[in-house]
């Protein structure tokens, strides 16, 4: 049975670039959900922890923000 992943955030040890993702469905898309490298200074070597309440409250407004502009 699917089951969906927990938020969680995305961080570069380098640069300390950070992004955090509160995925609605079981799938994780490689470059829209989860980065394969930092895309400020292009490590490879990112951190993954769990995302803060916070942190996922932000992340859903930017996504509501996002669906609400035009192309």
């Amino acid at each position: 049975m699917p089951v969906r992943t927990k938020p969680f955030t995305q961080a570069c040890p380098q640069c300390n670039w950070s992004k955090t993702s509160a995925p609605v469905s079981d799938v994780l898309i490689a470059g829209r959900d989860i980065a394969t490298q930092c895309p400020r200074c292009g490590a490879k070597a990112l951190k993954i922890h769990e995302a803060s309440a916070f942190a996922v409250l932000i992340s859903r407004v930017k996504r509501l923000l996002a669906c609400g502009r035009a192309p």
